[in-house]
């Protein structure tokens, strides 16, 4: 299940922003966003930058890796 980082789900009738490279926002690999309001806001970031920042933050170490931060458990694609 997909949730918000306190826990709570997504609502499916809110609007989220999230971070998307362009090759992913005009259809590459068949992922398409549709739909009124949804133009897209160039921040002219390299889009690598949020998440090395973010990976980065932890402060991981060999007795605090990443991969525990991670949760590889699948998930179903919302519609």
């Amino acid at each position: 299940m997909v949730q918000l980082d306190d826990g709570s789900p997504l609502d499916p009738a809110a609007t989220y922003t999230v971070l998307v490279n362009n090759f992913m926002y005009y259809g590459g690999a068949g992922f398409m966003i549709d739909g009124p309001g949804r133009e897209p806001i160039e921040t002219g970031l390299n889009y690598r930058d949020p998440p090395m920042q973010w990976t980065e933050a932890q402060g991981t170490s060999v007795a605090a890796p990443l991969d525990a931060l991670l949760d590889p458990a699948p998930r179903d694609a919302i519609d």
